[in-house]
């Protein structure tokens, strides 16, 4: 391979504004970028190994990456694999985690972090462990423990255990018998008694963090149209309880959401090991790319690993 240098790599697809924007950021930094979309893999790109060398190269068309030469990793989206073959595409997900699990790469985030996301009751345990407060929750598909908490709490909402759709009220018409047996035998689901209160979201990039609140009228804002989005201040035991929450889920950069009441307490929802924040930072002018952007410049740490 010519003109070896540093790569920062990017795991995403090419029309992707994020992966555009962090490319863009990288590359006015002299940073040689690369671009790995799981979905043209194995068809359009390739995956090497040596077991003896412990060296690995990336061929994604013409361009040609060896393992050594990838100093970080963006890890913006993961799409699905277009392998049909079972066994096809479990040799071809063994051949992506052998590049996934390169010790000296400093991920933002890894693998262990994008998979923990996926499993979110443990990820409320967790930051429940670490010192936040969370929402009375229950997660199950058991009609008779389903009942026993919809009975203990009358503001309730209800969200996939996994995510992928909005948040919800759970109305009068769901809290009977006959509707939970039929709901909880197709699914588990995550019951949560609602927080009164504004929706704050805390980006924390390393050690700095950026925090905006989103004023709207709607259980989810994300359904509002007119929901604007602030800057805003939050306490330095807040921001000191955010940065120990993402190293401990094992993220060097995430967004994280909250619930915050009346009378100021904040309740963890969620830690996002790969948030969007274009719009947020085009809104309020935080400065996410440039600490983004920072983080992906600096060497691997040794006090954080992917696997």
């Amino acid at each position: 391979m010519t003109n070896r240098r540093a790569v920062s790599l990017i795991i995403g697809q090419d029309n992707d504004p994020h992966v555009q924007h962090v490319s863009r950021c990288l590359l006015a930094r002299n940073r040689k970028v690369a671009v790995f979309d799981a979905s043209q893999f194995p068809m359009c790109h390739a995956i090497s190994w040596d077991p003896i060398s412990s060296e690995g190269w990336l061929k994604m068309g013409d361009d040609e990456v060896c393992f050594a030469d990838v100093c970080s990793v963006y890890w913006r989206f993961f799409p699905a694999l277009t392998t049909t073959d079972v066994i096809a595409t479990q040799d071809s997900i063994s051949a992506i985690k052998t590049l996934l699990s390169e010790p000296h790469i400093n991920w933002v985030n890894g693998i262990n972090a994008i998979e923990g996301h996926k499993v979110k009751p443990r990820q409320l345990n967790l930051a429940h462990r670490l010192g936040a407060k969370i929402p009375a929750t229950y997660v199950g598909n058991c009609v008779r423990l389903a009942q026993q908490f919809l009975s203990q709490h009358q503001q309730v909402i209800f969200k996939p255990v996994h995510g992928g759709s909005h948040t919800q009220w759970l109305g009068a018409e769901k809290r009977s018998l006959e509707h939970l047996r039929t709901a909880l035998a197709r699914a588990p689901i995550t019951l949560q008694r609602c927080i009164t209160g504004t929706n704050i979201r805390t980006y924390v990039v390393g050690s700095q963090t950026f925090s905006v609140e989103f004023l709207s009228n709607q259980l989810d804002y994300r359904n509002d149209p007119n929901c604007t989005v602030t800057a805003i201040a939050i306490p330095q035991s807040v921001q000191k309880l955010a940065r120990r929450i993402m190293r401990g889920l094992g993220m060097q950069w995430t967004a994280i959401d909250w619930r915050c009441d009346a009378d100021g307490r904040y309740y963890f929802l969620e830690a996002n090991p790969s948030p969007m924040f274009l719009a947020v930072e085009r809104e309020t002018g935080l400065p996410i790319s440039e600490a983004l952007t920072e983080l992906l410049m600096q060497p691997y740490s040794q006090s954080y690993s992917p696997l």
